[in-house]
């Protein structure tokens, strides 16, 4: 039961703060997308130190290309650990719901709704 409670309470403040920053905050927004983070890492660092008006020294950059090999995370999950087992049907239908409502609210934002529909459960 606190599962349950825990996806739907947290869930809904997600899709709040998301609609909050994409679609009311007034200043520019750089949108970071996991998937690219990890997929691309130095590039997206470099992009977002541009967005942010830095400039990253070549020591900055292998110094994050250095992080980058450290293992913070599981490279392995658990067998069990996967949406299929975690998430049930009820809960599907509400992650599901909010990222709906979500993509509705910035439907402007053609990238952004692409990225959020991969993630339907």
């Amino acid at each position: 039961m606190q599962w349950r409670t825990y996806v739907r309470k947290s869930i809904r403040r997600w899709g709040n703060m998301t609609t909050y920053w994409l679609t009311i905050f007034k200043n520019p927004v750089y949108v970071i997308l996991y998937e690219n983070l990890t997929k691309n890492t130095l590039h997206e660092l470099n992009d977002i130190c541009r967005f942010l008006r830095l400039q990253p020294t070549y020591i900055d950059l292998h110094c994050a290309k250095h992080c980058l090999k450290v293992k913070y995370h599981r490279v392995n999950k658990p067998y069990w650990m996967n949406k299929e087992t975690v998430f049930d049907e009820s809960l599907k239908q509400d992650v599901n719901a909010e990222i709906k409502s979500v993509m509705t609210r910035v439907q402007v934002m053609d990238e952004i709704v692409k990225h959020l529909n991969g993630y339907i459960l």
